[in-house]
C-alpha cells in the first residue's frame, strides 16, 4: 500500500473568514488521495507562524503552501525549505 502524500498549508490568523474560505478549498482540492491540513495562529502572530512554518519544515511532507504574513520573521523558514529541497 503506498503512503499517503501530506501537505500542509501554513497561514495567518486562520480565525478569520478569508483563510477558513482558503482551508475549505484547499482541503477540497486536496481530496481524499492525501493527506492535508491548514495551521497557523488564530491571531495575527508573525512570529507564532514562522515557528509552525519552521516544525513544518522538520516533518518534511510531501508539500507545503505558506501565505507568510511578515517575510522578515518567515526568511530563515523560507531559505530552510529551499535547501531541503522544497520548491
Amino acid at each position: 500500500m503506498r503512503k499517503t502524500e501530506r501537505y500542509v498549508f501554513v497561514a495567518t490568523n486562520i480565525d478569520l473568514p478569508y483563510w477558513q474560505e482558503a482551508q475549505a478549498g484547499f482541503l477540497t482540492r486536496l481530496n481524499n488521495r492525501r493527506e492535508a491540513e491548514m495551521i497557523g495562529p488564530v491571531k495575527y502572530d508573525p512570529a507564532s507562524e514562522a515557528g509552525m512554518f519552521q516544525d513544518v519544515i522538520e516533518k518534511q511532507p510531501a508539500g507545503i503552501c505558506l501565505s507568510a504574513a511578515a517575510g522578515k520573521c518567515s526568511r530563515p523558514g523560507i531559505d530552510k525549505a529551499i535547501s531541503a529541497g522544497f520548491r
